[in-house]
């Protein structure tokens, strides 16, 4: 177990985050502690804190098919237009990642549907960020 993991079972958000902080400034292109971070401002109940999250990691990772975290909080939220507007733009920029393309085509391929939580939709991100190239 990793130690912001350890903070996070304990309940301890202000370590986690600090934890994530450190690992997010040693590795910023790198979309997990992110998607981390922002659920734990969502476990917390901080949902404008963990959406202002995942808007500033697009920003700073467009490079990465893995920006997609914005779009899985629309539609985790049931913003259904904002999540296909923000998967519509991920396709566009990368138009040769199959994982996109199936986001893109039907949320639901990923097993993601309206109303599926946040922390939900960020564990399956977790879970698939390996298989985004």
């Amino acid at each position: 177990m990793t130690l912001s993991g350890f903070y996070q079972q304990q309940k301890r958000w202000v370590e986690a985050e600090h934890e994530f902080e450190s690992v997010i400034s040693l590795a910023p292109k790198n979309p997990m502690p992110h998607a981390a971070l922002a659920g734990i401002y969502v476990r917390q109940g901080q949902d404008s804190l963990a959406k202002k999250t995942l808007i500033e990691t697009k920003q700073q990772i467009r490079d990465n098919p893995a920006g997609r975290l914005l779009g899985d909080y629309y539609l985790s939220r049931g913003e259904n237009a904002k999540a296909l507007t923000e998967f519509g733009a991920l396709l566009a920029e990368h138009r040769g990642d199959l994982t996109v393309r199936a986001i893109a085509m039907g949320s639901d391929a990923y097993g993601i549907a309206a109303g599926t939580s946040l922390e939900k939709v960020l564990s399956l991100l977790l879970e698939s960020t390996a298989v985004i190239t």
